[in-house]
This record gives structure tokens, sequence and C-alpha cells, in this order.
């Protein structure tokens, strides 16, 4: 797994060097580039010391956001980190395939007021906790890109955990236009 994750570094880091060469950059956009390449070289570099039985004992970003993505505590093997995470995702979308059920229930027994003017108030305030559930939802996708693209997580369970995802994004639109459609607000 490890020479995947070198892999994919050094491909972002020659797509980078390519595009700096091609594209001409401003001095800012340069700074952003060389940066970034120098975070991606220190990941080289900690990969290659961890496969040579150093350990540096520090975890980066894969991901370019200056930010690890995972979840887990890293001192374990990278099957139990990668178990680490899948279990930390199921949980996490379980959590908000419950929360998004009692979101869409509460919002689809809201009653309509029978004053037109206090309808998109109404609506604002039920469509509201559907809008935070569907926030988390597109942070949790992020955080499963991140994963997979770092080699946390494999292709198969980053389908099976999307699909989850969307199915729960789904649900939150239909509520939202049920909402929509019942107030009679056009959003």
């Amino acid at each position: 797994m490890n020479n995947t994750m070198t892999r994919i570094i050094a491909t972002s880091i020659t797509a980078i060097a390519a595009l700096t060469l091609v594209g001409g950059c401003t001095s800012s956009a340069d700074q952003q580039i060389l940066n970034k390449l120098d975070s991606m070289q220190q990941e080289i570099d900690d990969l290659k010391n961890s496969q040579t039985g150093g350990s540096s004992g520090t975890t980066g970003s894969t991901d370019g956001s200056g930010s690890s993505n995972d979840s887990s505590s890293g001192t374990g093997s990278s099957d139990t980190q990668s178990s680490t995470n899948t279990d930390d995702f199921e949980a996490t979308i379980t959590d908000l395939e419950q929360q998004a059920a009692s979101a869409v229930e509460t919002a689809g027994n809201v009653s309509v007021p029978s004053n037109l003017a206090d309808r998109p108030k109404a609506y604002i305030d039920a469509k509201a906790p559907l809008e935070q559930i569907e926030l988390q939802v597109d942070s949790v996708e992020d955080q499963i890109e991140a994963a997979v693209r770092s080699g946390a997580i494999d292709r198969q369970t980053y389908f099976t955990l999307d699909t989850r995802l969307d199915a729960i994004d789904d649900s939150l639109d239909r509520a939202s236009d049920s909402l929509e459609l019942r107030m009679g607000v056009d959003d």
C-alpha cells in the first residue's frame, strides 16, 4: 500500500510541476505550488523512512490540505488503520442516517401556516435541520474521498460508503422539495 501511496504522490508532484511549466503562474500561485511540492516531498520522505524501518512517527496529509484527514491514531498496521477508518465512517454514516430519518419525519410533520406571509419563515425554519445534516454529509463525503486518495480505504469501501451518503442526501432533497411544495415557497 505504501508503494501505491508513493506513486500517487509522485504522480501529483509531476502533474503540479507540469502545470507550473505549461500554465505560467503568478508569484502567489508559484508560492502555493512550491509549498505543496515541499509538503509532498516531505510525505514521500516519510513514506521511504517508514518502508526502510525508520519511523519518524509523523503523519501528514496526503490530500494537500495541510491537515490530516485520518481519524484513527497512527501506530497500528495499515490493515488495522483501514479497518478503523472504515468503522469510523460506518458509525458516522449510521448516525447521519438516523439524524436524517428523524429530520425528514419532523419536516414531514410541520404544519403549513394559514397566513401566507408566515410560510417563508416556517419553510426556512423547517428546512434548516435538513441543510445542517446535508452539510455534515458533504463533509463526510470529502473525508471519504481523501481516505480513498490516501489509500486508507479501498475503492469498493468508498463506493459502498458513498452510496449510503447519496441515499441520505436524496432523502433530504426529497424532504426539502416536499416542504417547498407544501409551503408554496419557490426556493
